[in-house]
């Protein structure tokens, strides 16, 4: 038993250090406990990331939203959550995503914690915005589109009725 336990230990490993994504276990106090990725994708010095507080490189307009979101696990009201936030580490905005999960003590069942895995969405976010920009805007001349057109009209002349009748005579 002890031979399988070991064995399906270092399957795991191997799939967690071979992800591009950080597998971390995390404390009911929020600081990592451990993680199978280097402190450099944190942008943090190798010594820092063990015992850092995790929501340390969260945007502070961001904080709450993942404060309130630990805070429905550790009282178990939800069994997973998946959090959208910007960080506040790197030189410059980066977005990342965190799908922390909790753990239970086996024998009482209580929750001790947290296994949370971390993905950079820092590139998909810039094609994301990219996109959004080729979608209001003409190929050729770069100008704004009649989908741009539209939307800024709605945002500037929010009443529905006159909105529809000047759209409905161009």
């Amino acid at each position: 038993m002890a031979a399988a336990l070991s064995a399906k230990e270092a399957d795991f490993r191997l799939l967690a250090e071979q992800s591009s994504d950080m597998v971390m276990r995390v404390g009911l106090d929020e600081r990592i406990l451990t993680s199978h990725r280097h402190a450099s994708d944190c942008r943090l010095d190798p010594g820092q990331l063990m015992e850092t507080f995790r929501p340390r490189g969260v945007n502070a307009e961001d904080l709450p939203r993942v404060q309130q979101a630990m805070a429905a696990l550790k009282l178990s009201e939800r069994a997973e959550a998946k959090i959208i936030y910007r960080t506040a580490i790197a030189k410059r905005a980066r977005s990342g995503s965190n799908r922390p999960a909790a753990t239970r003590k086996p024998d009482t069942g209580e929750i001790d914690g947290f296994v949370a895995i971390s993905r950079d969405m820092t590139q998909h976010k810039d094609l994301q915005d990219k996109l959004a920009a080729l979608a209001t805007s003409d190929g050729l001349t770069g100008l704004a589109n009649r989908r741009h057109f539209d939307e800024r009209l709605l945002e500037e002349w929010p009443e529905p009725s006159a909105t529809a009748h000047l759209l409905s005579c161009c």
